[in-house]
């Protein structure tokens, strides 16, 4: 998780929700997971999307829905 702000790992509250440590662990290494997963897609001319709750939160949260179990 070398590229991710150490800042992003501090417990937060979104939304009336506490976000705690752990969770920003598991979050950061899915973040990782997809990063790393679209290079690929990328280097080999696959198509990809991302959709559904991923997606869903991203956009209308602005990040990881906070209620949602990583």
């Amino acid at each position: 998780m070398s590229g991710i702000d150490q800042t992003f790992f501090e417990e937060e509250v979104r939304w009336d929700f506490l976000v705690e440590k752990k969770r920003k662990r598991v979050r950061a290494a899915e973040l990782e997971m997809l990063e790393k997963l679209d290079g690929v897609c990328k280097k080999w001319g696959i198509t990809s999307w991302v959709f559904y709750r991923p997606l869903l939160g991203t956009v209308r949260h602005k990040g990881f829905i906070s209620w949602e179990v990583p």
